[in-house]
């Protein structure tokens, strides 16, 4: 691959946490820099509705944002030439909605795989996928999508469209097997939600906008379904299989692919990515060293999701994100420019007028750790680089004002480090510079402006 990806995506999870209005807006022109086109704002989720649409009053979370907000933000993103695209995630992962509506709650045999999104979420929650088996939720729920879509000033607007019951819970709901039939008698469940999926795209179509959804129906039915998603739905596919993305293609589809096991970055509860934990880690080395696009999507789209962390502040997750980000846009503009991820970084961290110094005005720590062969495995790092990589968390930087000390922590490592060049924002002058608390083999660069002698 020699041109640019024609689509060059990240996505933030605006539904299960806030994300700061600076750090957006500080967030869109960084992405335009690093070559990105397209900035995927996950807005709703089971925990919480992140729009205050006028005719929903109290649906919208404590902290959430106004249309204009989000259409500031969009005017931004045009700008820099980046396209946004706002998703409202239906039907299922609506928790937050259901809570509101509870008319949207399934009832009678079957409904608890519907209620329950514990196997998603983790936890048990009290609605997970709305019913859309009565008429009038069904008109509820595309009245909400019509606010929400005229409410912003985007081309396309994200349906969701994932995680509802996988077989065979998703059959087990009697009142969705008879709404099935009632559409058609060859109809299964599955094909129920489908059906509703082209509903939604319908209303997004009606109002001048570009319908996607994530793929899930496919997987959800084990493969046994009859309708298929309206061809002009832009499929935003997380399979990690190369063969099942030229699936959706033979069958007619736009793909923006994002496999789930290499471009998703979900740190989890703090301090992330620990042994044993369902984290899913971007590798960044291995993005950009042996990465390679598959022929045929239109592009790629990096995912920032906030699983079991949604207290956690924006710098918590910037610490997870930022490398695989910069190497990714890199690789989405075309093949390694360099011989690996590590000079590649070295380049993009330099700085006019800054050296590497034992002493002086400090702006930055940059630092390596010493990791065994392997990287990532199913989106989790191999036990020993994990372990690795976590004996890194705890070490501090220090500074001392005179040769003799005494020393003052000038950054501590907090999260777990990329087996990559790393850095850490410093400030001040100092006579001496040193580490400590470091595992073996951790390589150090101190960067900024010499004293005068």
């Amino acid at each position: 691959m020699n041109d640019p990806l024609a689509v060059r995506g990240v996505m933030l999870d605006l539904g299960r946490r806030y994300w700061e209005l600076d750090y957006l807006r500080a967030f869109i022109p960084r992405i335009a820099a690093l070559g990105y086109n397209r900035l995927q704002l996950h807005l709703t989720e089971w925990n919480a509705f992140r729009l205050r649409l006028p005719d929903y009053e109290g649906l919208a979370a404590e902290r959430s944002y106004t249309p204009e907000e989000i259409n500031d933000l969009v005017r931004l993103a045009a700008g820099h030439g980046v396209e946004v695209v706002p998703e409202i995630d239906l039907p299922a992962h609506a928790t937050a909605i259901i809570r509101y509506h509870p008319e949207l709650r399934f009832t009678g045999p079957g409904a608890e795989h519907f209620n329950d999104g514990a196997y998603w979420h983790g936890s048990p929650t009290d609605g997970w996928t709305m019913d859309i088996t009565r008429e009038a939720n069904r008109d509820w729920i595309k009245g909400l999508l019509a606010a929400f879509t005229d409410a912003l000033e985007t081309p396309a607007v994200h349906l969701g469209g994932d995680e509802w019951p996988i077989e065979p819970g998703l059959s087990a709901c009697a009142a969705l097997n008879d709404h099935a039939r009632s559409l058609d008698p060859a109809y299964t469940a599955g094909d129920a939600l489908v059906a509703f999926m082209n509903e939604l795209a319908g209303v997004v179509r009606s109002r001048g906008r570009r319908p996607e959804m994530w793929n899930w129906w496919e997987r959800a039915s084990g493969g046994d379904f009859h309708l298929w998603p309206d061809r002009d739905i832009r499929i935003v596919a997380w399979d990690t299989d190369e063969e099942r993305l030229a699936w959706f293609l033979r069958h007619g589809y736009e793909v923006i692919a994002s496999p789930s096991a290499t471009h998703y970055v979900t740190p989890r509860t703090a301090p992330g990515n620990l042994a044993g934990k369902p984290y899913v880690a971007a590798d960044p080395r291995r993005l950009y060293e042996d990465w390679r696009p598959a022929p045929g999507p239109l592009g790629y789209q990096l995912c920032v999701w906030a699983d079991w962390a949604e207290q956690e502040p924006d710098a918590y997750f910037e610490s997870y994100l930022r490398r695989p980000l910069e190497v990714l846009g890199a690789r989405f503009c075309g093949p390694p420019a360099y011989p690996d991820a590590d000079a590649f970084l070295t380049e993009l961290d330099r700085v006019p007028g800054e050296v590497r110094l034992g002493a002086g005005r400090v702006t930055r720590v940059r630092f390596r750790p010493r990791v065994p062969e392997g990287g990532t495995e199913a989106g989790r790092w191999s036990a020993p680089v994990a372990e690795a990589l976590d004996a890194v968390r705890g070490t501090r930087f220090q500074g001392a004002r005179t040769p003799g000390g005494p020393w003052e922590d000038l950054a501590v490592v907090t999260a777990q480090p990329y087996p990559v060049w790393n850095e850490l924002p410093l400030s001040g002058e100092f006579a001496a510079l040193r580490v400590v608390d470091a595992p073996e083999g951790l390589e150090v660069e101190w960067w900024g402006v010499r004293s005068p002698r």
